[in-house]
């Protein structure tokens, strides 16, 4: 009976614990609840003190260049060394992992530099340093780093969504205008920017190829040559007639009619909840507390 008297023991007393803890929130319920409410109240009204920020997307697609003109070495049946040189001519804007290399590109340095002259960013991220009336800076012009990098950060976002293989360029603003035409102005220039540099590349190449078609006399190498010029032809033309020559628009951005942040109801509801947990857990640690300062008395 002793043997069952003891098992028994340690369950009532942990159900006893419990209920103990359970009649302690309880007792301190009413105070939970105004806690929870004056601090949902408190946020809510502090979000709006938070800066609006609106979001403009453009959908986008990467377009494939393969096989430029018809001319692909892998079709020729030239020396091992000739094929070598013209996969390196014809097929270097051909990438496994082309995706990957227009999103650098887009989120390089170099471009988004460009963009943010063109655009103005530097006006809208700094609007108390300029003059609209005057046209000029008011003091020193924000350094450009500062400009990159809070443009970078905080404005522009590229990502990749692999179900559908879209990219999406985002741009983050307290302007909805603003946010939704720099969405399509950012793809416009890349586009752009992409073209001239492929351009440049191509008439570069095709001049360098005229040269040595000039100085040299074998046969073989002057018909590979000629058809590297035919593929540097073929990308010039494609350039100068594509508009969307390294991304295709699926969809253009819209005018955001919601705000995308602050999420007033969604930040007041994870604050509420989080004020419940830390006011139980506090009840549960204070009831803790209290019957450890009556054990060492006790012990004493």
């Amino acid at each position: 009976m002793s043997t069952m008297e003891a098992s028994i023991t340690p369950g009532v007393e942990a159900q006893v614990d419990l209920l103990e803890f359970v009649f302690e929130i309880i007792r301190y319920r009413y105070r939970v609840v105004l806690l929870t409410l004056l601090t949902g109240i408190s946020v809510y009204a502090a979000t709006y003190l938070a800066s609006e920020k609106f979001e403009g997307i453009t959908r986008i697609i990467v377009v494939e260049h393969s096989d430029p003109g018809g001319v692909s070495p892998d079709n020729r049946r030239a020396p091992e060394v000739i094929t070598l040189v013209e996969h390196g001519f014809i097929l270097d804007t051909i990438s496994d992992n082309q995706r990957a290399v227009i999103m650098a590109k887009m989120r390089s340095r170099t471009f988004t530099e460009i963009f943010i002259e063109n655009a103005g960013v530097a006006r809208q991220l700094y609007p108390k340093l300029w003059s609209e009336n005057e046209q000029r800076w008011i003091g020193p012009k924000p350094d450009s780093d500062a400009v990159f990098s809070q443009f970078h950060e905080n404005v522009r976002f590229i990502d990749h969504d692999p179900k559908t293989d879209f990219l999406s360029v985002r741009i983050r603003f307290s302007d909805p205008d603003l946010a939704y035409r720099w969405a399509n102005q950012y793809v416009e220039e890349f586009n752009l920017f992409m073209r001239s540099r492929a351009l440049e590349e191509a008439a570069m190449k095709r001049e360098y190829l005229l040269k040595q078609a000039e100085s040299t006399e074998i046969v073989a190498m002057q018909k590979s040559i000629y058809r590297l010029i035919e593929a540097q032809m073929a990308v010039m033309m494609l350039a100068e007639s594509k508009t969307e020559f390294a991304v295709e628009i699926l969809d253009y951005a819209y005018k955001p009619i919601d705000r995308f942040s602050p999420s007033r109801k969604r930040i007041t509801i994870l604050v509420m909840l989080g004020c419940v947990l830390i006011s139980v857990f506090s009840i549960c640690l204070r009831l803790v507390l209290k019957k450890v300062r009556n054990e060492l008395k006790n012990y004493k």
